[in-house]
């Protein structure tokens, strides 16, 4: 019998969870939307806190959550950042996307049947 570790377990490095991914994006482009608009660097931190609080009030943040973003995604001695931009969707994009959570709902309860061809015919692509 294999011996536990004991206390919390470890992540794997350089990883993340999909929510803090999703978090990270958000807050970068609101953070760049008040830049572009001449925000000051404090200013723009906290319209970033505001709007994501404004989005998603159940995901956690803070001014200084929101410079740890930054600094992790853009750090100052790196000539690449990652960068997110708004974008609406167009009425096509929002039936495809609906149509593929109802996919993947389907898929969880297990009445799911081949999400490749489905999509292909739906978004009139040619089978792989």
């Amino acid at each position: 019998m294999e011996k536990r570790q004991t206390g919390r377990p470890r992540k794997k490095e350089g990883s993340i969870e999909s929510w803090q991914f999703a978090r990270a994006a958000i807050v970068m482009c609101a953070y760049d939307e008040a830049r572009e608009n001449g925000q000051k660097h404090s200013v723009a931190v906290r319209h970033a806190v505001d709007s994501l609080r404004q989005c998603s009030p159940e995901m956690p943040i803070s001014e200084t959550e929101v410079k740890r973003i930054l600094s992790t995604f853009r750090p100052r001695s790196s000539g690449t950042i990652l960068r997110f931009e708004r974008s609406t969707f167009s009425e096509e994009d929002i039936k495809i996307n609906r149509w593929i959570r109802e996919q993947f709902a389907a898929l969880k309860k297990g009445k799911g049947r081949d999400i490749h061809s489905s999509f292909c015919r739906k978004a009139k692509l040619p089978p792989t």
